[in-house]
């Protein structure tokens, strides 16, 4: 079975699942984005507020937005190139974004939460969209583990390793000089 992994500072990191039949999924074929992507956590009260934008071929970007006025700040950074060592890099990102759960959730004609939504009581989700070349947008929200529930929708593993492997990514870049020096 292959798996393909996330490799982080000491090694791989999260490992991402085969597809529900259980085959292995197949690498990507280019290393560069297919498409836009945002994601992040929308929702809850907190000062600041940041949007992660995946923009092809090869741009992360994150724009913080502050409650009470503080000037938004930005930081734009290239993702590293694919089979880059003990960093998050494009090959890992296509593995993940064409994992079959995602595309499964991309195909949704609504928006499906999966997992718990706690926003009605001010909590925040995690939400990822995509949008192709030719305009089609599609949004995936992610709430909290379904701990047991009957009227949760489970998280589905492709799905909880994008969103490890994407937060890892956004936690990844922001660490870097270019963000650093921008405030973000």
């Amino acid at each position: 079975m292959l798996v393909f992994c996330v490799f982080v500072a000491g090694g791989c990191g999260v490992p991402i699942p085969p597809n529900s039949a259980g085959e292995a999924d197949h690498a990507p074929t280019f290393c560069s984005l297919d498409a836009r992507y945002g994601f992040g956590s929308s929702g809850g009260l907190s000062l600041s507020r940041d949007q992660y934008l995946l923009i092809p071929p090869d741009t992360f970007r994150v724009n913080r937005s502050y409650r009470f006025g503080q000037a938004e700040t930005i930081c734009t950074t290239t993702v590293p190139a694919c089979s880059t060592p003990d960093r998050i890099d494009l090959g890992e990102l296509r593995a993940a974004l064409d994992h079959p759960d995602v595309r499964d959730a991309w195909e949704a004609t609504v928006p499906t939460v999966h997992g718990a939504d706690f926003r009605p009581v001010d909590g925040g989700i995690w939400a990822m969209q995509r949008e192709d070349a030719l305009g089609h947008s599609a949004r995936v929200l992610l709430g909290a583990d379904c701990r047991g529930s009957t009227s949760c929708n489970p998280i589905p593993p492709g799905l909880l390793a994008v969103r490890e492997l994407l937060s890892s990514l956004a936690e990844q870049e922001l660490a870097t000089q270019a963000c650093a020096a921008s405030g973000t």
